[in-house]
């Protein structure tokens, strides 16, 4: 009898891990499909995104062929989309956050680990101060992982209003449990980064001189 309720518990499990797979796989012809076409329900579109970054997040304790699926469904979530969302404060920042305490993980593969960096951009294209907060605010993220993401933003070369967006974030915010150098270092590369692109059309003496100024503000 022991064999057979064994037997039937095996069966229910391996069930709900092939439901959860063909779930997170057919979400993204869904979210391509909602990014195309208006009049979608956007409380469902939510509803579905909230459950891939749920997988995300709880990688460590899911089959990996569903946070695979996961992953590469939230990679396909097109900019419009996301702005789509945007009436949903602190959405973009769960998923950045989700994404940058999963992205060093050493049980995922490297492949959904590139695909965790590339929804990272995504994101960063369109993020609010709200967004940067519940980012920084989660429960997963360490001072470790900003440390990650300035680094990532520096090699990147993201716009400097982005470093600025982090760095106010953080040194307004006393719940946000960060080092005040680290706020600093981000204030002080969004200066470098203006300066950089206010002097892109510069000659080589002027540009030369920017360098030899600006080094402690490279990595």
């Amino acid at each position: 009898m022991t064999n057979v309720s064994e037997n039937r518990s095996w069966k229910h499990r391996l069930n709900a891990k092939k439901q959860a797979w063909g779930a997170c796989q057919a979400f993204d012809p869904i979210l391509l499909f909602a990014a195309k076409e208006g009049g979608v329900d956007r409380e469902s579109i939510r509803d579905a995104v909230l459950h891939l970054i749920n997988c995300v997040e709880n990688s460590d304790q899911i089959n990996k062929k569903i946070t695979i699926s996961a992953v590469n469904s939230l990679n396909n979530i097109q900019t419009v989309t996301w702005k789509q969302l945007s009436a949903y404060n602190g959405m973009q920042g769960r998923c950045l956050a989700a994404c940058l305490a999963k992205v060093e993980s050493k049980i995922l593969p490297k492949s959904v680990k590139d695909q965790l960096q590339g929804i990272v951009g995504n994101l960063l294209h369109d993020i609010s101060d709200k967004d940067i907060f519940a980012c920084l605010n989660h429960n997963d993220i360490s001072q470790e992982h900003i440390h990650y993401l300035y680094g990532w933003m520096v090699i990147e070369d993201i716009e400097s209003n982005l470093f600025e967006s982090f760095g106010r974030v953080m040194l307004h915010h006393p719940s946000i449990q960060m080092d005040v150098s680290l706020a600093q270092r981000f204030q002080s590369r969004a200066t470098y980064a203006a300066r950089k692109r206010r002097l892109r059309g510069a000659n080589e003496d002027e540009l030369e001189c920017f360098d030899e100024d600006s080094d402690e503000d490279e990595l």
